[in-house]
């Protein structure tokens, strides 16, 4: 690989990293329904992630149970899919 490669992917590399960065606060405040793989769906609000997207710190956590839950994280290999509302 010559220089003018590497350079060419290190600048890809650097385009998809800051929008993956962009994707990750956009989603924040972001109200979600939230399919789980134990075949659950939940409602939240999004407010943060890890770096690694290993986890999703979410508000107003609705589930099945009757009881809301102010405050959550959820696994991101828990996870099927996020939609987001807003």
């Amino acid at each position: 690989m010559n220089q003018h490669e590497n350079s060419d992917i290190n600048e890809a590399n650097a385009f998809l990293r800051e929008r993956y960065l962009y994707f990750l606060t956009s989603m924040c405040g972001k109200t979600a329904k939230v399919r789980m793989f134990d075949k659950t769906e939940v409602s939240c609000v999004i407010k943060a992630t890890d770096i690694n997207f290993e986890n999703v710190m979410v508000s107003n956590l609705k589930t099945p149970l009757p009881e809301v839950m102010p405050h959550a994280i959820l696994r991101t290999n828990d996870i099927i899919n996020i939609t987001l509302k807003d």
